[in-house]
């Protein structure tokens, strides 16, 4: 997205460069300030019980984030998250992709091509290992709730599947027939949210309220 359109992606140059490192590092940030600056500013806000949600790609981040770093974060939830992000990316792909230094990805709602730059591949190669959710579980020591569509286009249920199989302590929470974005749409002009929707936000408000 860019500040000037909301309906499709126009600061494509920051998502081509948007690495694995980049997002760990932007949580970092944000969980800085609500403890050193939002906590002074508004006093009234609960700084002390946080709970982070993480889409898609930004599932893998935010469980990252919690599984490295020293958070104050209380709780995790994921919605249709991968268990590994670059599943689909085969040999032809990468040999492509390193020969012109950019590859393109489809975005399913605006049908833009999305570039990656090399940076992107560089990134996730130099730290395989560091990005690996293998085992997961033995290194996250806060509750996690893991929601999936059963109907998933973008992350299939292999996915789901591993995420419940190396976060063996992780609640989960199937929504059947949901798709990627669980029914949701941009831009949404309905007062009333699809059905799946409701089931995502009720079940997440339970796991952080519980």
């Amino acid at each position: 997205m860019g500040l000037d359109d909301s309906d499709s992606f126009t600061a494509l140059e920051k998502f081509a460069t948007n690495t694995l490192n980049k997002e760990v590092e932007d949580i970092k940030n944000v969980e800085n300030f609500i403890h050193n600056e939002l906590a002074t500013d508004f006093p009234e806000i609960n700084t002390k019980n946080i709970t982070i949600i993480g889409h898609s790609k930004g599932g893998v981040s935010a469980l990252l984030y919690c599984m490295q770093e020293a958070t104050q974060i209380k709780k995790v939830c994921t919605w249709a998250s991968p268990f590994d992000f670059h599943r689909s990316w085969n040999s032809k792909f990468i040999k492509k992709w390193k020969a012109e230094g950019v590859q393109n990805i489809k975005n399913a709602r605006t049908n833009q091509m999305m570039p990656l730059a090399i940076e992107v591949l560089n990134d996730l190669e130099l730290n395989i290992q560091k990005y690996s959710l293998q085992d997961g579980g033995k290194k996250l020591k806060i509750p996690f709730l893991i929601l999936q569509g059963t109907n998933d286009p973008a992350v299939p249920m292999d996915e789901y599947n591993a995420l419940k199989k190396n976060f063996p302590k992780a609640s989960t929470h199937l929504i059947e027939n949901a798709n990627h974005v669980f029914g949701a749409a941009h831009p949404y002009t309905s007062e009333v949210l699809p059905e799946h929707t409701q089931e995502l936000v009720s079940t997440t408000k339970d796991f952080i309220l519980g």
